[in-house]
């Protein structure tokens, strides 16, 4: 992904997640915190990445929201694939809190990142 677009996206991301946390929006605040987390890792800023996924991973918890948490494991897993270890056990958590949510779109999703990190 092209630098500038990263850091536009960036910049982005944190006035967003800025007013979300003055308006107390966790929904919103746990869906900025995963898009951040990826732009983080695509510059290789593994611990920021790691620092925001756990902010989301506790609102998820805290609200009881699967989809959230899903989407927070699979975020888990790529970055632990991209920092070269073994994520399969943050895939199948991500596949299965999906398949809790009959949303097969996203375990499709999983299942084919699952299988890149595996292959290489």
């Amino acid at each position: 992904m092209d630098m500038d677009r990263l850091d536009e996206a960036e910049s982005v991301l944190l006035r967003a997640l800025k007013i979300r946390r003055e308006l107390n929006l966790d929904l919103k605040i746990t869906a900025n915190e995963i898009a951040l987390a990826r732009v983080y890792a695509g510059n290789d800023n593994c611990q920021t990445a790691r620092t925001l996924l756990n902010k989301a991973r506790t609102i998820a918890e805290a609200d009881d929201n699967h989809s959230d948490l899903g989407k927070v494991a699979h975020q888990e897993a790529l970055l632990l694939a991209r920092e070269g270890f073994y994520p399969r056990s943050k895939f199948e958590e991500a596949i299965t809190l999906f398949e809790t949510l009959g949303r097969q779109r996203d375990v499709e999703r999983v299942r084919s990142d699952m299988h890149i990190a595996e292959t290489g």
